[in-house]
């Protein structure tokens, strides 16, 4: 039997270097805006705005037209009740972190 592989290991002792303009993450999220209410419970909103942006969505502070999920945390505050009059799809922190697979 012979050992396969090992192609990119010679092409790097050659001196080739590997770069990629890929952004880490995917884009799970991609074209999604997301507004953070409540508090979380397994990650920061730091945390959860990383991810948001690292998989393609981008986060907002306050809830628009232009909004198309609203994260919801424990005790959620007034931005629920503006979410529910626009008819922005509510997620809880348990859906938001299916959606990614986590």
């Amino acid at each position: 039997m012979t050992k396969r592989g090992g192609g990119v290991e010679k092409l790097r002792q050659a001196g080739l270097k590997f770069t990629s303009d890929a952004k880490p993450g995917g884009n799970l999220l991609n074209g999604n805006s997301f507004v953070l209410t409540g508090t979380l419970t397994r990650f920061s909103r730091e945390e959860v705005s990383d991810l948001i942006r690292k998989n393609g969505g981008t986060v907002s502070s306050a809830v628009s037209s232009k909004t198309t999920y609203l994260l919801a945390g424990e005790k959620p505050g007034s931005k629920l009740k503006k979410a529910k009059k626009l008819g922005i799809t509510i997620l809880a922190e348990s859906e938001f972190l299916k959606m990614l697979n986590l």
